[in-house]
């Protein structure tokens, strides 16, 4: 039952979720909450949008660590593997590998990834997919439950905004509905060619 949890801010670096009040001597800044939902619910007797989650997650295999208290990208995807945490608690998942980046904000590395999510096809045959980093907190059930919750009809293309940094699209957990990324699949290229 995660969704009982609060993730705090530690420091500038780090944030927990907890049952209660952050620790002594973190931050204590709130993270996250419920966000206002700006998509119509379904009308009684109209068929919602399911919760199964098809997840992915862009590895750079052999990367070192980006700062000198973390461990590598690999090291931490095969922990989750190991112990069946992160994408692997949804309902299908896949471990992409990177690539370098080679723009400022990742921009290969956004399209080459839902690149592969679409050559991968799995996407398909879910109601939902999600991009999480490795790095990431991330509950698959916690998702499930709010996306329940958003009572969708049948076909809507959902973004769920996560963050408010100024792209909106390139947060640590990405959550498209299958329509949405349908839609990216067929209009995709108007993003990129800007």
């Amino acid at each position: 039952k995660c969704e009982w949890y609060t993730c705090f801010k530690q420091d500038e670096y780090f944030a927990g979720c907890h049952l209660d009040a952050p620790p002594s001597g973190w931050d204590g800044t709130k993270l996250g909450g419920h966000p206002n939902y700006n998509v119509g619910k379904a009308p009684d007797g109209i068929v919602t949008q399911g919760t199964k989650l098809f997840c992915f997650s862009v590895i750079m295999w052999t990367a070192g660590a980006t700062m000198n208290s973390m461990d590598p990208e690999g090291v931490v995807a095969n922990n989750w593997k190991k112990l069946g945490l992160h994408i692997m608690q949804c309902d299908d998942y896949a471990f992409f590998d990177g690539m370098p980046t080679g723009s400022m904000h990742n921009i290969d590395s956004f399209t080459n990834a839902w690149k592969m999510v679409k050559d991968d096809g799995r996407w398909q045959f879910n109601d939902w997919t999600v991009k999480a980093d490795v790095d990431a907190v991330f509950f698959a059930d916690r998702l499930r439950w709010h996306i329940e919750s958003y009572k969708l009809p049948v076909g809507s293309p959902v973004y769920v905004q996560n963050t408010d940094f100024k792209f909106h699209f390139l947060g640590a957990i990405e959550v498209l509905s299958n329509a949405a990324v349908q839609r990216y699949f067929e209009r995709g290229w108007e993003c990129d060619a800007k």
